[in-house]
């Protein structure tokens, strides 16, 4: 039976297309938000006026795109089966060393910084993320 007319495998294959395009509108999204300048980021000794709004969008993007990367490995790990758990798969190699990766440090700050932020806004959430 060839796999790729499966439908257990064409449903993996769905889902890892709708997560992969949610981490792009995420990066998109990310990358709408940063300002260029000639000097990234501006003058150190002036606060940003959107600082926390920004920091607290990084730190969405970074908790999102773990997770869809996480989900990701693992609908690829479910699609392969067990011979792609085990050395010397390639897939074995790749999904360890992108999980030892994906750990980013302070996680729960990371987290608690979002929270903190929309918890300290008096912006209905439709507005939140808008620069307006």
């Amino acid at each position: 039976m060839e796999y790729t007319n499966d439908a257990y495998q064409q449903e993996r294959l769905g889902r890892m297309a709708i997560a992969i395009e949610s981490g792009n509108l995420w990066l998109r999204g990310a990358a709408d938000r940063a300002a260029y300048a000639p000097v990234f980021g501006g003058d150190p000794t002036v606060l940003h006026p959107q600082a926390n709004q920004l920091v607290a969008y990084a730190n969405m993007v970074r908790t999102a795109i773990e997770q869809i990367c996480i989900d990701v490995m693992h609908l690829c790990q479910r699609s392969v089966g067990t011979r792609g758990l085990l050395p010397p798969n390639p897939i074995e190699r790749i999904i360890r060393d992108l999980t030892l990766y994906l750990r980013q440090p302070a996680f729960d700050a990371a987290l608690a910084n979002v929270g903190q932020y929309v918890l300290h806004e008096s912006n209905p959430a439709s507005m939140l993320w808008n620069d307006e």
